[in-house]
């Protein structure tokens, strides 16, 4: 008995599928929408699979539909059967029809009060596919209200992955600290990890270009990525060193060395003077120095006979070393500058500050004028008002006195870079990670040495990758000096 109805119900389905594909052959390639309605209809209530779904419509061909016979179609559907839709769109895209899929989309836009989550999921999905962005965020922010707190942490991860496919990738950062997991696993879609491994070789040149740099945990994620992929071998090290000559601690493989000829830093330098120091409106004029003091600024670098080597922010190095206010402050200071010479050969010094009076006192000068008699050196200062940012003053400075000088602070100048605007900005947080000496509060090290190469992914997907990433809780953006080294195995 039981043998008997699975042979009928196997029958009941394969007698309608077969019905199906002579109805099309028959009558429905002559007359496209006329019968497009009860076909899907019947398609979807007796629930076959995916696979003969497919199979049923194949011989239809791309064709349009209007919203009418959709709209006819969902009132003749099964109400248990939610997942129609879906499949449909799937069809879609899988078979490349166009406009069955626009057909379909604007459908679902019209009525989306009628469809599933799981419906208007995959029709973002089509959105994107068919790049109607406006169409896609208008659907996005529709959903995220419609879902509940469970349901959002349901479809978090379909949502990322979407939104993260648009113009609007950036809001992707905003649903980062709801993700449970801050990592995809790639290899779970794509089945070939070629595949999967040249996608993720195109991440690393989106890297390159926009010069990102990944923390600890997400270094650490991508090498075991490549250390578990099972058809090819790769190694990868962490904390990995750039040493002398640019190479890799690790492989020894050379990397490129910084391009200064990438900052033109006369014209950033007149840039930062017209918009941060001097300003451009009414409301920011002389914001951050008096006239005089410009005035006073372009006299002592016009009377600079050479080109400064290395700018001091002053009150920071005293402060995060804690260095005393006294008669004693310069020999400090000048253990400082003497190490500096050691390591970089820089030989004119500028302390910059507020017009402290430690600073103007013979006492504080006498063990720097020593060492300057010793070493071949010259030390200069420059001094401002109390209520002026010295700051703005030590980074203009340094600019235009050209590629080959060095600033040190422990300060990342994140407000004058964010005055200069966005472009300057970023053309300033990557001059500093090639010359700023970083400040350390403790240790027998005074300083962080400045990155070696560019902060940014080198390599390819022959060579191999190397890949800068924060060591550590304090990100400084531009202390930097981890690298991932990942490297293919013969």
């Amino acid at each position: 008995m039981w043998t008997l109805r699975i042979h009928c119900a196997t029958y009941r389905k394969f007698y309608f599928y077969n019905y199906c594909v002579n109805s099309i052959q028959r009558t429905f390639c002559y007359k496209p929408n006329s019968k497009i309605s009860t076909l899907f209809e019947n398609a979807a209530y007796q629930e076959i699979p995916k696979s003969q779904i497919y199979s049923v419509l194949s011989p239809l061909g791309d064709v349009v539909v209007s919203i009418d016979d959709f709209r006819i179609l969902g009132k003749n559907l099964h109400p248990m059967n939610t997942s129609f839709w879906p499949v449909l769109l799937d069809y879609s895209t899988a078979h490349d029809c166009p406009k069955l899929r626009k057909s379909l989309t604007d459908y679902i836009l019209n009525d989306k009060c009628e469809h599933s989550i799981a419906t208007l999921i995959k029709t973002l999905k089509s959105l994107v596919i068919q790049k109607r962005y406006t169409d896609f965020r208008s659907l996005y922010a529709e959903l995220l209200l419609r879902l509940t707190p469970i349901e959002k942490k349901v479809f978090q991860y379909d949502l990322f992955k979407l939104l993260a496919r648009t113009p609007f990738w950036r809001e992707t950062l905003e649903m980062i600290p709801l993700l449970e997991t801050l990592r995809y696993d790639v290899s779970s879609v794509y089945t070939k990890e070629k595949e999967a491994i040249h996608l993720v070789s195109q991440l690393f040149q989106i890297m390159h270009t926009h010069q990102w740099i990944i923390t600890y945990k997400v270094a650490k994620y991508i090498q075991d990525w490549f250390t578990n992929l099972k058809h090819e071998r790769w190694v990868g090290n962490m904390h990995a060193k750039i040493n002398r000559g640019y190479m890799c601690s690790k492989c020894n493989q050379s990397l490129s060395p910084p391009d200064m000829s990438q900052f033109p830093l006369s014209q950033m330098a007149d840039t930062f003077h017209e918009t941060v120091i001097k300003g451009t409106n009414i409301e920011n004029l002389y914001l951050t120095a008096t006239s005089d003091e410009v005035i006073t600024l372009k006299q002592f670098l016009d009377s600079q006979t050479e080109p400064l080597d290395c700018i001091i922010d002053f009150l920071n190095l005293m402060n995060i070393r804690k260095f005393r206010f006294c008669e004693s402050s310069g020999s400090f200071v000048a253990e400082v500058i003497r190490q500096i010479n050691k390591d970089f050969n820089l030989r004119r010094f500028c302390l910059v500050s507020k017009g402290i009076g430690i600073v103007r006192r013979p006492e504080f000068w006498n063990p720097i004028k020593m060492l300057g008699n010793q070493l071949g050196i010259s030390v200069h200062k420059f001094c401002t008002n109390a209520k002026s940012e010295d700051d703005a003053f030590l980074l203009y400075m340094a600019m235009k006195s050209g590629p080959q000088c060095y600033i040190v602070s422990n300060d990342e100048y994140n407000n004058h870079r964010y005055s200069s605007g966005p472009k300057l900005g970023k053309q300033i947080s990557r001059w500093q990670s090639l010359r700023q000496l970083v400040l350390q509060p403790h240790g027998r090290s005074i300083y962080q040495k400045p990155s070696k190469c560019d902060l940014c992914v080198h390599g390819s997907l022959e060579t191999g990758w190397h890949i800068p990433y924060y060591d550590g809780y304090k990100k400084f953006h531009t202390a930097v000096d981890s690298w991932l080294c990942l490297r293919r195995l013969e």
